[in-house]
């Protein structure tokens, strides 16, 4: 992954995203929104041969990982506007997709560290 974006820039842009949302500023954070769906997008399938280094129910608990963080983008980009009391829930939202962008990068980055890789350690071997 030499010129990919890592999970350090994808969460750069998602603070990006994040800091439109507290500014109420809906065309920022749909432009933050688009830009952080494409990015995570490249970096997906970037990172695609890496996953399978690893044995099947961990690269599956990636791939669901994955699935639902771009839910969390599509169904936000779906609905930036503001509802009938003239407010959006796009702040909370966005936390959310921090949130779950941080925890996924965690995830990832533990699960592809050297000690991960079900070939090397012989307790992981013996769990998948």
């Amino acid at each position: 992954m030499d010129s990919s974006l890592s999970h350090l820039d994808l969460l750069e842009t998602a603070r990006m995203l994040e800091r439109a949302a507290i500014g109420a500023d809906v065309p920022t954070l749909h432009r933050e929104l688009c830009r952080l769906r494409n990015e995570l997008t490249d970096h997906l399938v970037d990172e695609a041969s890496e996953l399978e280094r690893l044995a099947s129910v961990p690269r599956r608990v990636v791939v669901i990982g994955q699935q639902r963080l771009r839910a969390l983008i599509d169904d936000l980009l779906a609905d930036s506007t503001t509802g009938p009391q003239g407010q959006c829930a796009c702040l909370s939202r966005t936390a959310d997709i921090v949130r779950a962008l941080a925890r996924q990068a965690r995830l990832e980055n533990d699960l592809l560290s050297e000690r991960a890789v079900v070939g090397s350690n012989p307790k992981l071997r013996s769990l998948f």
